[in-house]
């Protein structure tokens, strides 16, 4: 079977920045509505509960989004472990 390269549009570079952010706000818009990320936040409250862990770190999520939504949860633990390194 040979080996399929998808890719996705916003992600060319001959497309206009106002159109690749467009494009990525409306996933963003998508997954905050359908409460994509509702379920990590119990989850991950509990793993930090359990690990003792103090920082979480956010990697290759691209923009973000609505992959920030389970901040507030966590925050209202009276945690600040979240960092984001840049790409």
């Amino acid at each position: 079977m040979r080996r399929v390269h998808p890719f996705e549009f916003e992600d060319l570079d001959a497309v206009p920045a106002a159109v690749r952010d467009g494009g990525t706000d409306l996933l963003d818009l998508g997954f905050d509505r359908r409460g994509f990320y509702d379920g990590v936040a119990p989850r991950l409250v509990e793993l930090l509960s359990r690990t003792g862990a103090t920082r979480v770190v956010d990697l290759c999520s691209g923009g973000g989004g609505s992959s920030w939504r389970p901040r507030p949860r966590i925050a209202s633990r009276s945690w600040d472990v979240w960092s984001t390194l840049a790409a």
